[in-house]
Formats: structure tokens, sequence, C-alpha cells
């Protein structure tokens, strides 16, 4: 079989398995090994669904997963809550098609709320808009112009349309061109699709509701992670090709779903029996 044809829209593939993919890893010196990029999605630290997937960016994943919920409980969740690495525009256009209210962080969300940040003046986030004009300003008061509008397609096949705003102006002699641009004159790249999303996601994230549920996400998704690898002791897939693997996955989202449903219980029948036996007592 032609190497290409085993590959297919990777970037690269392992003899000892052609289903993984070459991927860095954490606890191994950052070594690259064959490997599989896990995702899962949890509710109360209970694994709702999972995927085997071959890229290792999570961002690109996110549609597969929650495609994955819808089939299995025929409908989606009302929330969905991720990290930085979600927050995309093909992510929160997923989300807001399938009416998910999405709490999913762009890759800048903290840092816009450091004084790094804020006391910037030439990050293009600080720039004047003019919408009129369709015109931005920079820094040194000089008007920036369209000169492109292109596209850019994800791995997925998402298109995001990208418009590219230039100096109407030589930057080689402004005063503020060591600090702005090392080019002769300075572009933004603007994607006015994403910068709508992330503002309606910035309001979502720093709601009353979006504070809470970023404080339980870690907990949440992380909890399994940590029971699966540190206390099942499980650190590496014993089967080879991701149909085998996949199955693996599932064993072991069972077996951990299991015990946490026989832990809440186990807490919910002592619970009873001490609410029985304060009664008693109060009766008596």
């Amino acid at each position: 079989i032609d190497q290409e044809e085993i590959m297919g829209k990777r970037n690269s593939y392992t003899k000892t398995d052609e289903d993984a993919s070459g991927m860095r890893m954490k606890n191994s010196n950052e070594e690259i090994r064959p490997g599989y990029n896990v995702m899962t999605g949890t509710e109360n630290q209970i694994i709702v669904n999972y995927e085997i997937e071959q890229n290792a960016g999570d961002s690109g994943c996110f549609t597969n997963l929650m495609n994955g919920v819808k089939s299995l409980y025929g409908k989606n969740p009302k929330n969905v809550v991720g990290d930085q690495a979600f927050g995309t525009e093909e992510n929160y256009n997923y989300s807001e098609r399938e009416g998910i209210k999405s709490y999913l962080k762009f890759n800048t969300f903290h840092y816009e709320s450091t004084k790094k940040f804020k006391e910037n003046i030439f990050l293009k986030e600080h720039f004047k808009y003019e919408a009129e004009k369709d015109k931005y300003i920079c820094p040194a008061g000089k008007q920036m112009r369209l000169i492109e509008e292109k596209e850019r397609k994800s791995k997925n096949g998402y298109i995001s349309k990208i418009k590219v705003y230039e100096s109407a102006y030589d930057c080689t002699k402004c005063k503020l061109k060591a600090k702005c641009t090392e080019s002769k004159r300075r572009t933004i790249h603007i994607n006015e699709e994403l910068e709508g999303y992330k503002a309606r996601a910035r309001e979502l994230l720093n709601s009353e509701a979006g504070i809470q549920l970023r404080k339980e996400r870690g907990v949440d998704v992380e909890t399994p992670y940590g029971h699966i690898k540190q206390n099942y002791r499980f650190r590496r897939f014993m089967l080879r090709g991701k149909n085998k693997v996949t199955i693996e996955m599932g064993l072991l989202s069972i077996g951990h779903n299991l015990r946490k449903i026989a832990a809440k219980i186990i807490e919910e029948t002592e619970k009873n029996m001490l609410t029985d036996e304060i009664l008693q007592t109060l009766v008596a």
C-alpha cells in the first residue's frame, strides 16, 4: 500500500501501528511516539461520550465528539464548556447551529484580562475601526486599508473568511515602527465572524453561570483521566489499530462510570441512614 494512502489526511503514521500518529508525549520527556488523541465529554464526572482521534490538535475533534453525543442520546446538551483549545470559529458556529449555549474559551481569553494586554496599544485588538470607511487606524493615527479578502479551510473543511488590512503609508518613517512592526507596512488579519463569536463567548464566560462552569470544568473532565491513569495505572493502550483502541477505551469508560455510580449510591445510602438516625433521635 502506498505510504500516502496509509497516512491519509494526517501528517504522519507509525510502522508499529499504522492507525496511530506520531505524537509528542507529555510524560516521556516529550518524545514523539505512536499515539491517539483521546477526547472525552463528561457530566458530573461520568463519561457520556469519547472519541479516539488520529489528529493531535483538540480543536478539530470537537464536532465529532458532539455529534457522537447527539447520536447516543438523541439530543444535544444545553451547555458545553471547554478550554481554550476549543474556542474556534468552526466550533462556535457548530454550537450555534445546534442550539447549544457555548462556554468555550478562546485562546486569548485569559490574556485579555492582563495588564500586558490592556497596555499594549500595538495589538490589533486596540486599533480603532471606522465601519463606514471599512478602515482601521493604527497607533500612529494612520489609516489601514483593506487590501485582500481570503479564505482559510480547516482540516474538517470549514471555511473562514479573513480580511487583510495594510497601512496606507510607509511605516519606515514612523517613530513607533520599532514597537509596531518589522515590515515596511503593518498588516493585520481580521476574522469578523470569529470576533463576533468571541464577543458572545466573552459575555457568557464572564457571567455568573460562566464563572461557576469554568470553576467546575477542570474537576469534571480531568477527574476521569486521573482515575484511569493514576488509580487504574493505565498509561498506554494494550491493543493496536483504531477500532481495537476504541473498544479498549470503551471498556475503561464503562469501568470508570460503574465505579462513580457505585460510589454515588453508597454516599446516598449512608446519607439516608444518617438522616434516619437523626430523625429517630429527635422523635425520641
